[in-house]
């Protein structure tokens, strides 16, 4: 059996380190792709919760589950006469807020 070389023990560093390295990088998208997807859905149910309120004149402060997320719709007032305006947040089990969705109606409708 012959000993390796300082120069084949480097080569054999540098590529596990390579290999490491493009490991790490994998990880960290597939953890960041998980993030960004409970994001979009939040978003997505956000508008969808907005659309409906504003297709069925429905104009109520209300909260509801869905899909393991806290949809919050409230109505205030805005600072112009005959204006209000439609809020609708989505939360996390811990109640961080993943989408907020603002849209101004007029009080007539």
């Amino acid at each position: 059996m012959s000993a390796s070389t300082l120069l084949e023990t480097l080569i054999a560093m540098v590529i596990v380190m390579g290999t490491f390295g493009v490991g790490m990088m994998i990880y960290t998208n597939v953890v960041q792709r998980g993030q960004n997807a409970s994001v979009v859905k939040a978003h997505v149910m956000v508008k969808d919760a907005a659309a409906d309120a504003l297709m069925h004149k429905r104009f109520l402060d209300e909260s509801w589950n869905a899909d393991g997320l806290m949809i919050r719709k409230t109505i205030r007032e805005s600072r112009w006469t005959g204006v209000k305006v439609l809020e609708v947040s989505a939360l996390d089990e811990s109640q961080k807020s993943l989408a907020t969705y603002k849209v101004l109606i007029h009080a007539n409708r």
